[in-house]
């Protein structure tokens, strides 16, 4: 569709288009007073997800949230879908505390030829996500109250839904979700 676009707006002819835009999302929940939190995030469902961790840092910084553990767990289907927040990714490497409160999980499903540098921040699997073993390992080291955090296709949020109700017989966990469907 860009291209389509790009060659449209070339060819210096007046041209008439219509476009609808996605957003915002439902909701916005604070997170503010959660010690732990995990975000999963599935494809564009990202971009949802890094404005939690900018603004729990930011609250952190500023002592206005809770916030000791941050992980966001990011399933793509291959690497190329850095680029899309390369950017954004930077710049909250960039904030007060990042290093001792944020981990991100790249969940890499489709083989990736030869291997592309990553920032080391990154955490780069080469599968699919099992939220269920993800919440397992983070309900351990759990510090405090813990909010998870969904935005995905329906599926990927069911399957992190599934994971949180089978983790509540071991803690209480505050469960949001965000979809987006085409």
């Amino acid at each position: 569709m860009t291209r389509t676009l790009f060659e449209r707006a070339s060819d210096n002819t007046v041209t008439s288009l219509w476009g609808a835009i996605e957003g915002p999302y439902g909701g916005f929940h604070s997170l503010d007073s959660y010690d732990t939190v995990v975000l999963f995030a599935a494809g564009v469902g990202i971009t949802h997800q890094l404005l939690f961790v900018r603004q729990l840092l930011a609250g952190r910084t500023s002592g206005t949230a809770a916030t000791q553990q941050i992980l966001l767990v990011w399933c793509i289907r291959g690497m190329e879908a850095l680029a899309w927040v390369e950017h954004w990714l930077e710049e909250l490497a960039e904030m007060e505390h990042f290093g001792n409160v944020v981990r991100i999980h790249v969940y890499v499903s489709r083989a990736c030829p030869g291997t592309q540098p990553t920032p080391a921040y990154l955490d780069v699997r080469q599968a699919r996500c099992d939220p269920t073993e993800v919440l397992n390992g983070e309900i351990l080291a759990q510090d405090g109250v813990m909010a998870v955090t969904v935005c995905g296709p329906e599926s990927f949020n069911s399957s992190v839904r599934e994971a949180v109700r089978k983790s509540l017989c071991v803690r209480d966990i505050d469960f949001f979700e965000e979809s987006f469907s085409y």
